[in-house]
């Protein structure tokens, strides 16, 4: 693998963080938003991008307002943390505000110099409706605000809601985006835009109501893959429409409880698309395994299927964000519950990492951040640690995560990492500091399916069902309103603290 540090040589000059780099920051801008969003981007230049979300406090540089608001972190290629930027200011009116639990997403642009966010906004002075924010942010003038924002709305129909992860750029710039619209009832929907939304292409909207399991991936030739869960969270339904939205083929495979999909990428190196979600009754567990389906792109039929579960029952082990590289190996965030560590057993919270497998399925690894790193008095450091959103970073070969953890004797704090794509870490069960506080944190491998190991990884079958939904519908009347918001920029500096290097 090429080293971050090798492939950054021509990003620009200083020194740079070595492959082995895990940092973490814990900010007043701490809460992370739910699991499976979009809430990490790299650029060309190998900054690191990571969305939050605030809920209001007292602090001066919010003018004291206590409204919903996000914000994006920017650190540069050093892992030197840089700004703080405002996606949605709270100084407005107080019925102007963010849901978190209903969309909030970044991405990079399609020339890589930049990022895109948008989420589901309460906004209900446009038109008393609630349109879906688009913002677009430059890393030249990154802390200055957004170069653009406005919101899309649909004319006489409330809730414009962004999904899960939901914005793709195809390969002419036109914005892809799924979501959700009150058409007839609440139904997943996707809409197509050229490059600066001046423009509705086309708008399908499937009918069914199943809304957690709202993840997509496009394939080379702009083909749209999507994913939700049906019959009462039991079986994973994919469609596949080509580029001007036509359904190709739609495909229903299950047979067990308490499905949810957590994510869905387009492997390019097998042109098969491959679903992550969690699942109970998987290969000898009741609680949630994780499981990963994949599929022949061009037909929907099954290709294999894994489960990752632990060795224990009353555990739980979910992952988020499926990504691919183009050697065709898939990454994931990885939360687990219960799972012992080098700082002993969790039931709360559990450990946090990242799960890796090849294209064919074979697993590669399960490292971990242990949520309980001892301090030098051999105390415990953390109450626990989770992950909420996981990318592979294609300009750097490395993985970006982030997610919540909880010290001991503070409030929770947000963490982000950027760690190697093939999971080399050195020195595991060895401890790092934190940057924050003389906390610390530990680097280790979970063993699979060994004799004493934490986690099992093993093949299952599952079954293919006929569907029986309408499979798609069209509409065309939305409206976009543009916003006249304010933006700002905040130096956070003192609370956000860095471990630099780890070497």
């Amino acid at each position: 693998m090429a080293t971050w540090k090798a492939l950054l040589g021509t990003a620009g000059g200083g020194d740079f963080v070595s492959s082995q780099a895990f940092y973490y920051y814990n900010s007043r801008l701490n809460r992370v938003p739910n699991p499976s969003f979009g809430l990490l981007s790299g650029d060309a230049d190998g900054n690191f991008y990571n969305l939050l979300y605030r809920t209001g406090g007292s602090e001066p540089e919010y003018n004291n307002q206590n409204r919903n608001e996000y914000a994006i972190d920017l650190f540069d290629k050093d892992a030197n943390y840089v700004s703080t930027s405002y996606v949605w200011r709270s100084d407005l009116s107080s019925s102007n505000s963010f849901y978190d639990s209903n969309g909030m997403n970044l991405f990079p642009n399609a020339d890589g110099t930049g990022i895109v966010t948008n989420g589901f906004m309460e906004a209900s002075y446009i038109n008393s409706y609630y349109p879906m924010y688009v913002g677009n942010w430059s890393r030249s003038n990154f802390t200055s605000g957004p170069d653009s924002q406005f919101a899309i709305s649909r004319t006489n129909v409330y809730y414009q809601l962004a999904a899960k992860n939901n914005l793709r750029i195809d390969s002419n710039g036109n914005n892809i985006i799924l979501h959700r619209a009150n058409v007839s009832g609440m139904k997943t929907a996707i809409s197509k835009f050229n490059s600066d939304y001046t423009s509705l292409l086309w708008s399908k909207y499937f009918d069914d109501n199943y809304s957690d399991g709202r993840h997509f991936d496009i394939d080379d030739n702009d083909n749209i893959y999507y994913a939700v869960e049906n019959d009462n969270y039991q079986k994973v339904a994919i469609t596949k429409t080509n580029s001007s939205g036509t359904v190709q083929w739609i495909k229903q495979y299950g047979q067990k409880q308490g499905t949810q999909i957590q994510g869905v990428a387009y492997n390019a190196a097998r042109d098969e698309i491959v679903v992550l979600y969690s699942a109970e009754y998987l290969i000898g567990n009741s609680n949630s395994s994780l499981a990963l389906l994949s599929l022949d792109a061009s037909n929907g039929n099954h290709s294999w299927s894994n489960a990752l579960r632990p060795a224990q029952q009353q555990r739980n082990v979910r992952g988020y964000n499926l990504t691919a590289d183009a050697e065709g190996n898939l990454y994931m965030s990885l939360s687990a519950l219960g799972l012992s560590s080098p700082g002993g057993y969790r039931s709360s919270w559990g450990t946090a990492g990242i799960f890796s497998v090849e294209g064919d399925g074979t697993a590669r690894y399960a490292n971990a951040f242990d949520p309980d790193g001892k301090d030098s008095t051999g105390g415990q450091d953390f109450q626990g640690y989770n992950a909420n959103s996981c990318l592979y970073d294609k300009y750097t070969d490395t993985v970006l995560l982030c997610g919540e953890g909880n010290p001991y004797g503070t409030s929770r704090g947000s963490y982000a990492a950027r760690v190697p794509a093939d999971g080399s870490l050195t020195n595991s069960n060895v401890e790092y500091s934190m940057g924050n506080s003389g906390y610390s944190v530990c680097y280790y491998n979970i063993p699979i399916n060994n004799t004493s190991g934490n986690l099992h990884y093993e093949s299952y079958t599952p079954t293919l069902y006929s569907w029986s939904n309408t499979s798609t519908n069209s509409y065309s009347d939305y409206t976009k309103t543009t916003l006249s918001l304010s933006s700002g920029n905040i130096n956070d500096s003192t609370n956000m603290k860095i471990a630099g290097p780890i070497t």
